[in-house]
């Protein structure tokens, strides 16, 4: 995540605190989504699927999502809708007919589908949505790739509907990937018994830690830096289920 640029003042401090702070604040977040991106980078590689989905990938029945010019999925849980108008204080942002629903990324706000509604456009937060019905695992905030091996990872179940997720690892700095050198654990929810399991682990590479923790969480509403209390899960490979309030 860089800002390329050849003799040209491309550093976010050169712009003054706000600027800088909201560059900062989605930096972090990018960190902390890479569990999620790499994840879904690797359902490319291994499945055919796409980043980055216009809205007639996962709502091609659903008219009104077919006129939509800017907004997008990113994987198959996240909707972006992009603020293109300056000094707006809201953004009509239609959200897809589906039956689970969408929820706020920032707020945990729960909002039907199939209906056009005014989110705000603050300048430091793109309106985003999570469909209801997903699983989205986030990491820690970090400087750099793999400061923190150890730190937990957070799974954010957002309710409405049964999910599933594959959370994909691997070491990360070469192709040994392509010769099988990766894991993979599966995540399941049950939206009705409010349970979690985590999955037995599938395959291995160099360097994989057997155990980790998992702080899983349900989103209601609060802020992504905010999330509800976790329940810690100790992870060795083997399955293990957890219910969640």
């Amino acid at each position: 995540m860089r800002v390329h640029g050849w003799l040209t003042a491309t550093e976010p401090w050169l712009y003054g605190p706000e600027v800088e702070s909201i560059t900062r604040k989605y930096i972090d977040l990018r960190y902390r989504m890479l569990p999620y991106t790499y994840s879904e980078a690797a359902q490319v590689t291994m499945h055919g699927s796409t980043l980055l989905r216009p809205l007639v990938m996962d709502f091609a029945q659903d008219e009104t999502a077919l006129q939509q010019k800017f907004e997008f999925m990113f994987g198959k849980g996240f909707l972006g809708a992009p603020v293109l108008a300056p000094g707006v204080q809201s953004w009509d942002v239609y959200l897809p007919r589906c039956t689970s629903g969408w929820v706020n990324f920032w707020t945990g706000q729960k909002l039907q589908g199939g209906q056009t509604i005014k989110a705000a456009a603050k300048l430091d937060e793109m309106p985003l949505f999570v469909r209801a019905g997903s699983i989205v695992p986030l990491g820690p905030t970090e400087q750099w790739t793999g400061e923190k091996p150890d730190a937990p990872i957070e799974i954010r179940v957002y309710p409405g509907a049964d999910a599933t997720f594959s959370l994909y690892e691997g070491e990360g700095t070469n192709y040994n990937y392509e010769k099988g050198s990766y894991s993979i654990i599966p995540i399941q929810w049950d939206d009705r018994s409010r349970k979690l399991t985590i999955g037995k682990r599938e395959g291995g590479f160099s360097g994989m830690r057997s155990e980790r923790r998992f702080e899983s969480v349900v989103v209601g509403s609060g802020q992504i830096e905010k999330a509800t209390m976790p329940v810690d899960v100790e992870y060795a490979g083997k399955l293990v289920s957890t219910r969640l309030n």
